[in-house]
């Protein structure tokens, strides 16, 4: 009989070996995603500062006056 890790699909020929591995496979999948959600977080909140960044330099360059002299 053969257990397959369903998380890796790596194939073990005794229970022992496949549970030994199923173990560290998991704790390594739920560091994974903890990464994931952690990268996500940042480029949400770099996403926000940027928005907030762009509106500011629309309300600065609403205040510019522009001089129309036709001085040739």
């Amino acid at each position: 009989m053969s257990f397959k890790c369903p998380l890796c699909m790596r194939i073990f020929s005794q229970c022992f070996a496949y549970t030994q591995h199923a173990q560290k496979c998991l704790k390594n999948v739920e560091v994974e995603v903890e990464d994931d959600d952690d990268n996500n977080d940042s480029e949400k909140y770099s996403s926000e500062m940027d928005t907030r960044s762009n509106l500011s330099s629309e309300y600065e360059n609403d205040k510019v006056e522009v001089d129309d002299d036709n001085d040739v």
